[in-house]
Formats: structure tokens, C-alpha cells, sequence
């Protein structure tokens, strides 16, 4: 594994339970900066939930978490969060940008104005410096004809291209993307994939929630499969894809099948 002063993330012994259920066991994971690590498996593995322990949407319920040099330590049953914890968590959501299965714009904004919210009211950047930005960030999406659109206006490609400028605009260390074209046509997944493409070339570090088997073997540096809350494989995607343990190649002939 890649030494923890290597790491953009560094994962160990992390678990999640939802009262009885518990939906992460003892996960350790090391993502090195600049990587892209590609998460699959079948539904319910845990992977999505592993994505939202990374930046604090989900608080795990032990282990130890470091994102860009911030590290958190969990224990079942803790105190109360402290002072000092809020502070590390907060850090690590600067640090991070989630972009979502379902895009999760603000529906009363413009394709702008979602763009540049987190500039203006996390960044405290003025609004007029912020919108510079965010159209910058449009055109980067190919976007700039919408930028005065809502969300009910726009294709599912556009807005999920929104999602990603808006979290780009942030300026964050790494990327979670987490199911990013499972809404989409196979059109409009060709569109993403694309940026998606472009944001990995220019070096950022990308945790990547997906089915798109072509897309992993590609562009992961590491291709991580999951089930039932377990990492059960992590290597780099020729492994993989040759792999002859028999879960990996039943799950590979139903997802290409």
C-alpha cells in the first residue's frame, strides 16, 4: 500500500453501522494523490456509504480517516462532537467535493448561480468575482449558453455538468463522484464520462462510484470491488478484469452480459 504521507486519503479499520445494520467493515483503503480509484460492486456493498464517510456525510462508527493530512479517529458510542472534531470535519469537506447520482442543484437558482452559491457563501468571495468564476468553470462544461438557465430546463447531461462545475469551483483536493451517469441515456453518459476524462488528466484526485466497466479500465489507477461491506479486491484495473476469483467474474459477466 502507499505510504500515508503519499496519500490524498488514508483509510484504516473504518466501519458504519445504521443501528443493526452494519454496512462497512474494517475498510482499509489508500488513495495516492493525482489517482483515480474506481469503486465497484453490486448494489448494497457499501460503496456509496464509503464515499459519504469520506467527506463526513455519513459519520463513521470506528476507524481512522485522513483526508489531505486531516485525520479523524472514530470510536462507537464517543462523546459528543468537540470543538477541535468540528473544526477536522470541516476542514475535510473543504477538502473534498461530492457530485451526485441525482445532481442535487438548487431548483430557484440558474445554472450560474448554482455555479458560484459555494464561492459567495463558503468562499465569502464577492459575488460579481464569484460569478467570473463560475462562468469560467461553464464554458469549461461546454455550458455558457445556459448559464442563465434553471435546472427543469436543462438535459440530464447539462445538469450533471453543472453538478461538476459547481464542485470544481471549490477548488477541492479530491473529487467523489458518486454514480455520476446512472440517470443518463447512453448519449448524455458519453458527455460526462467525457469531463470526467478531462478532470482526471489534469490531475485530480478522483474517488469514482460506477458501472461503466469501459470507463474503470480506462481511467482507474485502482479499481476497488466491493460486497457486503467488504473490500474483497484493490489493484490496478488489468488485475481486475483478468481476475479469476469466481465472484469478480460472475460480477463481470452479469455488468457486461
Amino acid at each position: 500500500m502507499t505510504g500515508p504521507a503519499e496519500c490524498a486519503v488514508s483509510i484504516r479499520g473504518l466501519s458504519k453501522r445504521f443501528d443493526t445494520a452494519h454496512v462497512l467493515h474494517d475498510i482499509d483503503l489508500d488513495v495516492a494523490a493525482g489517482h483515480v480509484v474506481v469503486l465497484v460492486g453490486p448494489s448494497g456493498s457499501g460503496k456509496t456509504t464509503l464515499l459519504r464517510s469520506i467527506n463526513l456525510l455519513e459519520r463513521p462508527t470506528t476507524g481512522r480517516l485522513t483526508v489531505g493530512g486531516t485525520t479523524l479517529s472514530f470510536a462507537p458510542a464517543g462523546p459528543a462532537i468537540t470543538r477541535t472534531e468540528a473544526a477536522a470535519i470541516r476542514e475535510v469537506r473543504l477538502k473534498t467535493a461530492m457530485v451526485f447520482q441525482a445532481f442535487n442543484l438548487f431548483p430557484h437558482m440558474t445554472a450560474l448561480a448554482n455555479v458560484a452559491e459555494g464561492l459567495i457563501s463558503v468562499k465569502q468571495m464577492a459575488k460579481p468575482a464569484a460569478h467570473v468564476q463560475a462562468m469560467s468553470l461553464l464554458q469549461r462544461m461546454s455550458l455558457v449558453d445556459k448559464a442563465n438557465a434553471f435546472p427543469a430546463t436543462l438535459s440530464g447531461g447539462q445538469k450533471q455538468r453543472v453538478a461538476i462545475a459547481r464542485a470544481l469551483a471549490m477548488r477541492p483536493q479530491i473529487m467523489l463522484f458518486d454514480e455520476p451517469t446512472s440517470a443518463l441515456d447512453p448519449e448524455l453518459r458519453s458527455e460526462v464520462l467525457s469531463v470526467l476524462r478531462d478532470i482526471a488528466a489534469g490531475g485530480m484526485t478522483m474517488l469514482v462510484v460506477t458501472h461503466e466497466m469501459a470507463f474503470a479500465r480506462e481511467i482507474a489507477d485502482q479499481v476497488v470491488f466491493m460486497e457486503a461491506g467488504r473490500i474483497r479486491f484493490a489493484g490496478p484495473p488489468d488485475a481486475f478484469f483478468r481476475s479469476d476469483d469466481p465472484r469478480i467474474v460472475r460480477f463481470l459477466s452479469a455488468i457486461l452480459s
